[in-house]
């Protein structure tokens, strides 16, 4: 039997006075090692949800287990601890560091959960995996966009979380850029057993994954499962 990774319990999520609903009673397992793609148009709430599963915001209602820890009960300090050793990240608008080059952006959650033994030959093994290891000492400003992208996924796999979440990662790319990064995220399902939930509006993007699941104004409304 497959490991359940992700379990999402009836989980709604309310926003301001006018109580706005933006997830209306989402349930949802993911296994180890699936490539998981939320679709829906803008708006419909799949930003909302892989904050929620990330550990970035918290269910107004429901509950997230990650690992078989319910994290929507951890208190802010364990949930901050928790997400930076387990979670990866990877954001349509690259959110690296301007100061840093690329290695140290890379090095940067190796550092925040204090693992920094072999260190530099961990950033030098994922520089070299997903192609940016001629770029080491540029900065961001220095990069083209899909080499920014390709910091971005170095970065976010550099601590070998368990759970990879990637919203709209080809957004900003063209589509040459675009299908190198979705070849990475699926070799990181195929070869390293990690987990990927990725949110986009793009079909050809969808393609990739094991499982589609649509959202629509903040319900979900289909599932798909795909050949690997």
């Amino acid at each position: 039997m497959d490991e359940l990774l992700v379990s999402i319990q009836s989980v709604s999520k309310i926003y301001g006075d006018h109580k706005v609903r933006a997830l209306v009673d989402i349930n949802l397992n993911v296994v180890r090692g699936e490539f998981v793609a939320i679709m829906g148009r803008s708006g419909c709430g799949k930003s909302t949800l892989l904050n929620l599963i990330g550990g970035i915001d918290r269910p107004s209602e429901g509950s997230i287990s990650l690992v078989g820890q319910k994290i929507s009960d951890l208190p802010d300090e364990k949930l901050t601890v928790f997400r930076r050793s387990k979670v990866g990240f990877i954001f349509q608008f690259f959110n690296l560091l301007n100061t840093l080059t690329v290695e140290e952006n890379i090095a940067l959650p190796l550092e925040l959960i204090g693992n920094e033994a072999g260190l530099k030959a961990r950033v030098k093994e994922i520089m070299e995996t997903v192609g940016i290891d001629e770029r080491a000492n540029f900065y961001p400003a220095q990069l083209s966009g899909g080499e920014m992208q390709r910091t971005a996924i170095a970065r976010a796999l550099v601590h070998a979380p368990l759970l990879v979440i990637a919203d709209e990662p080809t957004g900003n790319l063209d589509s040459e850029n675009g299908t190198a990064i979705l070849e990475l995220l699926k070799d990181c399902c195929t070869n390293r057993k990690q987990t990927i939930i990725m949110a986009t509006h793009s079909l050809e993007a969808a393609a990739y994954a094991s499982r589609i699941i649509e959202i629509q104004d903040g319900h979900i409304v289909a599932e798909k499962q795909q050949c690997r």
